[in-house]
């Protein structure tokens, strides 16, 4: 059983991760545009904090266009059951 300030990091640290999961799309989003680039790939896994639809949904609205398409275990390096890659276009 966790004590109470252990579950405080925990949120705290999901909280933080989830916060960072949009800088580093943007981040990617700006480096692709500087390399003349009009899309980036964006792999979400499913330990996510923030899932699927959520991201697609908001870049939807922020007016990117997004495809997507998922990997199955078998097809990746790394041991993961599966990854989605978001294909993010502007």
């Amino acid at each position: 059983m966790i004590n109470a300030m252990t579950a405080l990091n925990m949120t705290e640290e999901a909280i933080k991760f989830k916060e960072n999961i949009w800088a580093v799309i943007e981040k990617k989003i700006v480096s692709a545009t500087k390399h003349c680039s009009r899309f980036c790939e964006y792999d979400v896994y499913p330990d996510s904090p923030v899932n699927v639809e959520t991201i697609i949904s908001k870049l939807k609205d922020l007016g990117f266009e997004v495809s997507v398409d998922v990997c199955e275990e078998s097809e990746l390096e790394f041991e993961a059951d599966s990854c989605t890659v978001l294909t993010i276009r502007w």
